[in-house]
């Protein structure tokens, strides 16, 4: 299983922190593996987010949504977002928003050249 270690270093200032590791799996026989983020920390009960790693897109129906969030396209809490991942360092603070689109696409490139790790911080 091929894997993409997703770290923070806030440009070489810290030693690396792991925000959350990116697997390739198949759920089919013969189907092409598609990428799944290992670690999520997300919110609460209540709804609120909860300072983890990171937190997905708010995706109603999505089977990762916070427990006991509703499942009826009612809005997100106060400040997640419906479109981008949010990375946030414990270590530095830096947080980075980044549209799942864009994400996909950057996890993808790095997989083609074979990066095994990937720092959140060099996209500032």
């Amino acid at each position: 299983m091929r894997s993409l270690a997703i770290v923070c270093t806030d440009r070489g200032q810290h030693k690396k922190v792991r925000m959350t590791t990116v697997v390739w799996r198949s759920y089919e026989a013969g189907a092409p593996d598609k990428p799944v983020m290992l670690g999520l920390l997300m919110g609460t009960a209540s709804g609120s987010i909860r300072r983890g790693n990171f937190v997905p897109p708010w995706v109603d129906g999505n089977p990762l949504r916070p427990a006991g969030s509703p499942a009826d396209g009612s809005p997100p809490p106060p400040g997640w977002s419906r479109s981008s991942y949010d990375f946030w360092c414990p270590k530095c603070g830096r947080t980075t928003r980044i549209r799942a689109e864009r994400w996909w696409q950057i996890v993808d490139g790095a997989r083609r050249v074979g990066m095994t790790e990937f720092d959140l911080s060099a996209l500032d």
